[in-house]
């Protein structure tokens, strides 16, 4: 979608959002302590009273287009997932800056936090995500995710009548709407 920093206003809205839990990662580089990587991790329940999100800010063309991706596979997620679920982690966002990819970051980014037994005990019954790139789909199938939805990139999305692109910038041809249980 090649956005640009004018197209930010939704990062910054899922971000802030996220920070609201105990769950998100960030990685420094120890000699520069430049940002390299971050998961960005908000919770989720089927009972919609017990979601307490911020109204999104005003978007442009490429967010809505983002965010109508994003929704088209989330809108879908109570209903197929397990009936006994009530309550999920969503990873919202996770990337490896590129020139420290390949080094087992994303790896261990999507483990951090992540204790099965204390999540249980807030109500927390698994994981879900929405990959859109080919290493992501990859390691999450590694961790026991299971694609519950895909959405191709070249579908038209209704809502707005605006195509998703062809493929995203690592060659992935779809997004997909993945799910772990505990």
């Amino acid at each position: 979608m090649h956005m640009t920093a004018d197209d930010c206003g939704i990062f910054d809205w899922i971000a802030k959002e996220s920070l609201k839990h105990p769950y998100t990662v960030l990685v420094f580089e120890k000699r520069t302590g430049e940002l390299i990587g971050y998961r960005v991790t908000s919770v989720w329940f089927r009972n919609s009273e017990k979601n307490h999100f911020d109204p999104l800010p005003t978007l442009n063309e490429k967010e809505k287009l983002l965010a109508n991706m994003l929704d088209f596979l989330k809108k879908s997620f109570w209903g197929l997932c397990p009936p006994e679920v009530n309550g999920v982690l969503r990873r919202e966002l996770s990337c490896v800056r590129p020139d420290f990819q390949r080094r087992g970051i994303g790896n261990r980014m999507a483990d951090e936090f992540i204790d099965e037994q204390e999540l249980k005990a807030k109500g927390i019954d698994g994981i879900m995500s929405e990959t859109s790139s080919v290493a992501n789909q990859a390691l999450l199938a590694k961790k026991g995710f299971k694609p519950l939805k895909e959405m191709e990139y070249d579908m038209k999305l209704e809502s707005n009548g605006s195509y998703v692109p062809d493929e995203c910038s690592d060659g992935a041809r779809k997004m997909l709407l993945n799910f772990k249980k505990f």
